[in-house]
């Protein structure tokens, strides 16, 4: 058993997030073993409903992203004292919390699940493990070669400098933890090359379904004559994945067939303008409960082309019996078999064709939404993938009396 300090954002009960969902599995699995101790920006429990995590004592820290920020941070070359350079008292107040805390409760390691949280306790000599679900660097390079012939010049220029930043920061995390755990092989071999580090530091951690979707069963028949895309629709992976639906295949194979397209999540307006007046596109907003408004849904399309990691919504369309249809990119962290769980197509005309056919012929349907389920429950479920986990957890925390540290992390260099 060790002592391990968590940083997480928040109080990570808020399950309709992919992301409070990974924490929270995971977190419930370290504190069967060790004793944790949670710092976040906002502690606050969210969901009354949720069996609160039984972590050993929690804090929090000033949120320094909500003051002013200094001009110094314009002139950084890496991300990776952004906080510090953007926030310096802020920071130092923030700093000096955890070294008190971290001293009160003995603590003999780290295991961060918010990246932007790193540079408080890079500088601590106890080993140190990163969740880093997806690769910024990767995202942005995607980005860059997704839309940069679109792009004014200063706008390239922008998000060129971006990347470097970013690059720089993923380089130095990499190198600075013990571990870092990710979602699929592109991430991991992204913070790889980047950091040129043994490749055994990174290791894949796949993410799970919610049980909620899985407790949904086989979904009922008569399904709609639609198509539905569900998520943050303020990250620009999501909202440029819609806007190439609608302009590349809803509008030129699929407008005159009868088919609505909803379009389910929070904010996205100002990116998907161009649509709210096509009477077949419906922009219903954030559904509190997700899987009853999808139950009678006809396929669920994940047609994207940029962005990295894992896309959970492709594991509850599965879960809940929803039949898919994806770009090859949607699913690359997926070790799904097409036109047996799924279908993939990159081809707009051939995205198409495949919706058209899972809408019209229920029979082929059933049959792929039947081998998703089945995979999802076997590929996908947190049991295994928690004691996945913890099996980088023992290797880095097993002996804390002789736990070898990165020497880069002994250093704490001016950005």
């Amino acid at each position: 058993m060790a002592r391990l300090l968590i940083l997480n954002e928040c109080y990570p009960d808020d399950l309709t997030s992919g992301r409070d969902l990974r924490v929270y599995r995971l977190c419930s699995e370290l504190i069967r073993v060790h004793e944790c101790f949670l710092v976040s920006f906002d502690n606050e429990r969210r969901s009354k409903d949720l069996i609160p995590l039984n972590f050993s004592d929690t804090e929090t820290i000033p949120d320094i992203r909500r003051m002013k920020p200094s001009f110094r941070r314009h002139f950084r070359l890496s991300n990776e004292y952004f906080m510090r350079c953007s926030w310096p008292q802020g920071f130092k107040r923030a700093l000096d919390k955890i070294d008190v805390l971290q001293g009160k409760w003995g603590i003999e390691g780290v295991i961060n699940f918010t990246a932007a949280m790193s540079e408080l306790i890079l500088h601590l000599k106890q080993a140190k493990l990163l969740d880093k679900t997806d690769s910024d660097t990767l995202t942005l390079e995607r980005r860059l070669n997704s839309r940069g012939t679109a792009m004014s010049k200063r706008e390239r220029l922008d998000l060129a400098l971006k990347l470097y930043r970013q690059r720089s920061r993923e380089k130095s995390l990499v190198r600075r933890f013990n571990a870092v755990t990710t979602i699929s092989e592109s991430d991991r071999n992204k913070f790889i090359e980047l950091s040129a580090c043994d490749p055994s530091r990174v290791r894949i951690v796949k993410n799970g379904v919610d049980e909620v979707a899985l407790d949904q069963g086989v979904r009922r028949n008569g399904s709609s004559r639609s198509v539905v895309f569900w998520g943050n629709l303020d990250f620009p992976p999501n909202w440029t994945a819609i806007n190439y639906f609608y302009e590349s295949i809803f509008k030129p194979f699929l407008s005159g067939q009868n088919i609505d397209f909803y379009i389910v999540g929070r904010g996205g307006r100002s990116h998907l303008v161009n649509m709210t007046e096509d009477p077949r596109v419906k922009l219903v907003g954030f559904k509190e409960n997700l899987f009853e408004f999808l139950i009678d849904k006809g396929v669920m399309i994940n047609p994207m082309i940029e962005g990295s990691g894992l896309k959970n919504k492709v594991l509850e369309a599965f879960a809940i019996g929803l039949p898919v249809v994806s770009t090859s990119l949607g699913t690359e962290a997926i070790q799904a078999t097409p036109n047996k769980e799924l279908i993939v197509a990159d081809d707009p005309k051939k995205f198409a064709d495949a919706v058209l056919e899972l809408l019209s012929n229920a029979a082929k349907a059933l049959e792929i939404t039947n081998a998703a389920q089945h995979f999802v429950k076997d590929q996908h479920n947190w049991s295994g993938i928690g004691s996945d986990f913890m099996s980088v957890v023992s290797e880095v925390f097993g002996d804390t009396s002789e736990i070898q540290h990165p020497v880069s992390e002994m250093v704490m260099s001016e950005p």
